[in-house]
């Protein structure tokens, strides 16, 4: 019986095995020769010698069927077992038949079945009947083949112990036959045993013994222990030395060397000198394998030492388990870490308690089974709390010692990142394959390694036209990019861009614009943009901007002419409309008089009008800079132009503390003048309340202005910022319906905002912001009609003053 995890000495293995191959071959030879010498009569085939025993067609038929099954019993060959269960039955029959017939004193007409023996035969009781012995070793040969693959709890083989008593019984004979002792190979008045039929059992005995070396008895012997070497050395020649030892007394005394008495002392002292020199031998063997086994024991140790260290500490899960139940004998902590557990924990369970997914568990199995080792095979492992980790798995199984041990990778991360990767690949694909701008990935060369749907369309071409072409020579001649695109000496990571026209496949020009960056991988990508309707729009935008500018050359000639060539004649008209109201003072009748004051009134105001219409339009005009401006001071400065109308409402006008700007400071004044003097005009029944404050926002100053005055209705937000615009009649207030105008245009061109907040009857509030950031969307840097030209705007305080609203 061989534990599991037993030393095994290889060498005796395979002589043992040897050994069982031509003990079988000599059974069959032995067999064959005999069943042909009675084939043909020849008695020197059967008998080997006139004087001798000849061996039974019978006993030959058994010896060559013991050869044919020997020869198929060594395990882990894949013999047909019917082979080995029917030689053993015939073989036992045969035995058995032949013991029933010489205790019974029977005839049961199986002696001369194969052929036919005359009688008288020397030694023979009862032709072609073999001898009880050659009988009794064949039932148990016979019932040890039967039996061959039977165990007991303990391990031990009953073949084994049914070969040994045959081949004891053989070995008797043959002793016999060397000593004269007729006791050993004759049995009564039997046919006694034929010398070579006693050898050839021996030899199908310890033939069959052979044929398993690593079961039973013989696992001691094929052990790789100082007791197996023992055994190996000692039993044959404690076997072979008495036969020696008694061969050649026997043989002395036959000659007369030596009489009966000295040769029997001579076998005493030589037994003894050869068993006291085996002992001596055996005690030298085993100190010197004691010694051995300590130096062994000790390497063992400090090999298993830097094993547990390598194990305890890899980078990667080990583990053992047992092949029969798979319960885990050992683990180290990275394994236990990948399960979420300890190695204390682990041992002792079975390994299928930590899969997740059974068939790919079972599958697992199968391919150990079959293959013997397996390569990171992967498999989803429970993790304590419950999580499915993913391991690769490498495992190689020991059949001999009986179990199998392995690594474990965790992968769960490596899978979950390469799923995330798959992921943004294809989110990154469907963009690519659903932009509307062409995607173009190129080599060093500039050749097309990958495009997507737009850039076909785009260019005209299909993608596998299109993987053909170099997209910087597809540049269209005489319109080669603003920046030449070198793609070698793009820098890594770098975005370059350019533009240029590109020639479709139909010979149209497109106008593109290129960006794009050198790739970690050498290739470059970059996103193609069709511009084409954009640079026609942006040529229409120059042409119209190019009109736009001529007319407001125009515009301005237009006020040029308004301000000096229609003021002159209407300067006129109400000077003479002026005279002739005073030359006929009293002369004419009260219409005259209201016609002579209607024309006077509608001559100043269209100068009025004018004047105004001027001032709006110069907002924008001027070149004086940006530049700091203390809105204490441009608000006084307007405050001084309202001095008049203020005295004459009663106006109180307060403020909080005001910033320092940067802005126009002329039109900043034109604003708070504009703004007060609105205020000041759309009172109501009380004498005129306003405040102006400022606050800091964020990226610039919120002001406001805020009245008691008749307020706006809503529904006029956008109204009164318009220009003409009146919501009263020129009865109720006077005015042109310029003012707010003026103020939103100053606003805008500082880049801010205007707007207000009102409740009829209560009040009004007008609030602008400046930002901070000097350059804002609209050109701030203008100045108004009374910076540039004084004597044309008349009063600017009295003109302002409330033509917002009016």
């Amino acid at each position: 019986m061989r534990a599991a995890g037993d030393l095994v000495d290889r060498s005796s293995v395979l002589v043992l095995e040897r050994i069982s191959r031509a003990a079988a071959a000599a059974c069959m030879a032995v067999g064959a020769v005999v069943l042909l010498g009675w084939a043909l009569s020849i008695p020197v085939l059967t008998s080997l010698h006139s004087d001798l025993i000849a061996m039974k067609a019978n006993t030959a038929l058994g010896l060559f069927l013991i050869g044919v099954a020997v020869w198929r019993v060594p395990a882990g060959t894949g013999r047909p077992r019917w082979l080995l269960a029917a030689c053993g039955a015939v073989l036992a029959s045969l035995g058995g038949s032949t013991l029933a017939e010489d205790v019974a004193g029977l005839d049961l007409g199986i002696d001369q079945l194969l052929f036919q023996e005359a009688p008288g035969a020397i030694g023979t009781v009862s032709p072609g009947r073999m001898s009880p012995i050659t009988a009794l070793c064949f039932l148990l040969l016979g019932a040890a083949l039967l039996l061959v693959d039977a165990k007991t709890k303990e391990g031990w083989r009953p073949a084994q112990a049914l070969a040994l008593g045959a081949g004891a019984l053989s070995c008797l004979a043959v002793a016999g036959h060397l000593y004269d002792v007729d006791a050993l190979w004759r049995t009564g008045a039997y046919t006694p045993m034929a010398i070579h039929t006693a050898i050839s059992v021996a030899i199908g005995s310890f033939g069959l013994l052979a044929a398993r070396p690593l079961d039973g008895v013989m696992a001691v012997v094929t052990s790789a222990t100082s007791a197996g070497a023992l055994a190996r050395t000692l039993v044959p020649s404690v076997m072979t030395a008495p036969f020696v030892i008694g061969g050649l007394r026997t043989a002395g005394v036959h000659t007369g060397l030596m009489g009966d008495s000295f040769g029997a002392a001579l076998v005493a002292v030589a037994n003894a000198v050869c068993i006291t020199g085996l002992a001596w031998w055996a005690v030298l063997c085993m100190h010197r394998s004691e010694l051995a086994l300590q130096q062994a024991g000790e390497s063992l140790r400090l090999s298993e030492e830097k094993y547990r260290t390598m194990f305890e500490n890899a980078a990667v899960g080990m583990f053992r388990a047992r092949l029969d139940g798979n319960a885990i004998i050992d683990a180290n902590r990275k394994s236990a870490q990948i399960l979420g557990t300890t190695p204390e924990q682990m041992i002792g369970k079975p390994a299928a308690g930590f899969y997740q997914d059974r068939a790919r568990s079972e599958a697992f199995a199968r391919a150990l089974q079959t293959q013997g080792a397996v390569e990171e095979f992967e498999l989803e492992l429970v993790h304590a709390t419950g999580q499915s980790r993913t391991v690769l798995v490498s495992a190689r199984a020991d059949v001999v010692q009986g179990f199998v041990e392995g690594t474990l990778v965790d992968v769960t991360e490596r899978k979950q990142v390469a799923a995330a990767l798959a992921a943004s690949e294809l989110r990154f694909r469907t963009l690519v394959e659903q932009a509307s701008d062409g995607i173009v990935v190129m080599d060093h060369n500039g050749r097309c390694v990958d495009v997507n749907p737009a850039a076909c369309a785009m260019l005209g071409y299909t993608r596998e036209e299109l993987l053909t072409q170099n997209l910087t020579e597809m540049l269209a001649p005489g319109h080669r990019a603003v920046a030449p695109l070198r793609l070698p000496e793009v820098p890594d990571g770098e975005t370059v861009r350019t533009e240029g026209e590109l020639r479709r496949k139909d010979g149209r020009h497109l106008s593109v614009e290129l960006s794009g960056r050198m790739l970690a991988d050498g290739r470059f990508q970059a996103i193609v943009r069709d511009v084409s309707e954009r640079r026609h729009a942006e040529a229409e935008l120059a042409r119209s901007l190019a009109e736009l500018e001529r007319s407001n050359k125009e515009l301005e000639q237009f006020a040029y002419v308004a301000s000096h060539d229609l003021q002159e004649p209407l300067r006129m008209v109400s000077s003479y409309t002026q005279l002739l109201a005073k030359r006929y003072e009293g002369q004419l009748d009260d219409k005259a008089t209201s016609y002579i004051a209607y024309a006077v009134d509608g001559a100043v105001r269209m100068q009025r009008l004018i004047n105004d219409l001027l001032a709006y339009s110069r907002v924008s005009k001027g070149s004086a800079p940006m530049q700091p401006v203390d809105t204490h001071a441009a608000l006084d400065e307007a405050l001084r132009n309202l001095k008049t109308a203020m005295e004459e409402s009663g106006a109180q006008v307060t403020h909080d503390h005001l910033p320092t700007v940067r802005a126009n400071a002329a039109q900043l004044t034109q604003l708070f003048q504009n703004l007060v003097g609105n205020a000041i005009k759309f009172h109501g029944a009380s004498p005129p309340r306003v405040h102006v404050n400022a606050v800091e926002s964020d990226g610039g100053w919120h002001f406001s202005v805020a009245d008691n005055g008749i307020g706006i209705d809503a529904r006029y937000a956008e109204r009164v910022f318009v220009i003409f615009q009146r919501l009263h009649t020129r009865q109720e207030y006077d005015g042109t319906g310029i003012g707010l105008a003026v103020c939103k245009r100053i606003v805008e061109r500082h880049g801010g905002r205007i707007w207000f907040e009102s409740e009829l009857g209560k009040g009004t509030t007008f609030h602008f912001t400046v930002p901070k950031k000097e350059g804002s969307a609209h050109d701030s840097n203008t100045q108004n009609q009374t910076d540039r030209d004084p004597a044309g705007g008349g009063q600017p305080g009295r003109r302002g003053a409330g033509e917002g609203r009016v």
